[in-house]
């Protein structure tokens, strides 16, 4: 995640600095803040799609497939660090997953759909031919 340097004009924006560095020693990006984002793993690119996120400082992020394409190492790991970013700053997140088992996993609550259509809870999904 390539930091911008700007002269730092007062003291917003040197804790906003303060901030984005907390940001990145939390997500384990540190050793990556002055590479582009080209030049890095697909799951530190997710990572530091996070980190942009939570920089906007919003009570509720929408994430839409977080682990897509990440490999099971990487999934558990971006996954973990959102429970604990959650639980940490009391930031609430609505999710998009695909993967049962890490929605099972991670999910306080779970809203299942097929098609546009809310499937009620306790309702068994058959597979059409």
């Amino acid at each position: 995640m390539r930091l911008k340097m700007r002269k730092l004009g007062n003291k917003e924006d040197l804790d906003y600095v303060l901030e984005l560095l907390e940001l990145l020693e939390l997500l384990g990006m540190m050793e990556f803040a002055m590479k582009d984002i080209y030049e890095i793993s697909g799951g530190q690119q997710q990572k530091e799609l996070i980190a942009r996120a939570l920089a906007q400082k919003a009570d509720i992020l929408l994430l839409d497939e977080p682990t897509s394409n990440l490999d099971i190492r990487h999934q558990f790991e971006v996954m973990e660090i959102m429970k604990d970013i959650m639980k940490n700053k009391g930031i609430s997140a609505v999710m998009a997953l695909h993967d049962l088992n890490l929605a099972l996993r991670y999910a306080d609550r779970i809203i299942m759909m097929k098609g546009a259509k809310y499937l009620p809870p306790g309702i068994l999904l058959q597979s059409s031919p």
